[in-house]
């Protein structure tokens, strides 16, 4: 009876954390840096862009726009938005917020799949640092994300303050987009806490890392 008590108990538990992992959702993340326009917009690299920060020139686009029921050469050959403007809809193309929000999980969805090529425990990681990770694909893409070796390597390992200091020295953070960098950065120095063998070290409150003693190079600044 009691060990039926248990595998109940380890089900519901189960569940539970399934349902936790399944609320994780970077798009409230993603919305509040890129912003949301129905109309074609110049982002601030000069690339045509629409709905939430949907890049017009990936090559799946236009099939993408079917299949959201749009038509992809209307957009891209007509009139631009500038990109702190709202969009006249009387005057120019506009997706409806049903095909913006299409458009956008597709995107997601495709970011979510990129993040976890580049960061191999995604699927294990908190809330908050998997929205970033997520985020740092959707901005950046897949090309731009890889070459974050060291980075991801920490993330990995668990060293969070190390990870996060890693980021902020990064030419996306010094020189490309150093608010949204900096406060994923700072995200991802809060940690998930530690999952591994070794317990959190160095300073607890902060989630500096999770490493042996010989292992502790990000308290030390390495």
């Amino acid at each position: 009876m009691m060990f039926l008590v248990y595998l109940l108990a380890m089900a519901i538990g189960f569940t539970w954390c399934e349902s936790l992992k399944a609320a994780c959702n970077p798009k409230s993340l993603i919305e509040h840096w890129e912003g949301r326009m129905p109309c074609v917009y110049l982002d601030s690299k000069g690339i045509k862009t629409i709905g939430v920060g949907y890049n017009m020139n990936n090559k799946e686009a236009p099939a993408v726009f079917r299949s959201i029921g749009a038509d992809f050469e209307k957009f891209y050959n007509g009139p631009v938005t500038p990109s702190k403007q709202k969009c006249n809809c009387n005057a120019v193309p506009c997706l409806t917020q049903q095909q913006v929000n299409k458009l956008f999980d597709i995107s997601v969805k495709t970011a979510i799949g990129d993040a976890a090529k580049v960061i191999s425990t995604f699927s294990s990681l908190c809330c908050p640092v998997q929205n970033v990770m997520v985020d740092m694909a959707f901005t950046l893409g897949l090309s731009r994300f890889l070459p974050f070796t060291l980075f991801s390597s920490l993330v990995e390992r668990e060293f969070w303050k190390a990870a996060g200091d890693d980021l902020t020295v990064s030419k996306w953070c010094v020189h490309d987009s150093p608010r949204r960098c900096l406060s994923d950065a700072a995200t991802v120095s809060k940690g998930c806490g530690c999952s591994g063998s070794h317990p959190q070290a160095c300073d607890v409150q902060a989630s500096s890392c999770c490493a042996s003693t010989a292992e502790q190079t990000c308290c030390r600044g390495g």
